[in-house]
């Protein structure tokens, strides 16, 4: 994904258990509708980013928390410039 630049489909557990072939998976919610997926990936990717997108990343639910480290620290720099 991160050499490409290429996303798919993914998902959070929510409660833990098996699925099984032709069952429904349903989303429950999109925490961050207008930050679009395929931004992040370009992001993270380092296509660069800017101080706002940056700003959103640091304190965005649903971001995991490693990433969220990550942003914080590209931010450090990108505001020490």
């Amino acid at each position: 994904m991160v050499i490409n630049g290429r996303s798919g489909w993914y998902y959070r557990v929510l409660q833990p258990g098996v699925l099984e072939a032709g069952e429904t998976l349903r989303l429950e919610e999109r925490p961050n509708p207008d930050f679009r997926f395929d931004r992040l990936v370009a992001i993270v990717s380092g296509r660069g980013a800017t101080t706002e997108e940056l700003e959103r990343l640091a304190d965005m639910d649903g971001l995991a928390g490693g990433l969220k480290t990550l942003v914080r620290r590209a931010l450090s720099r990108h505001l020490a410039a």
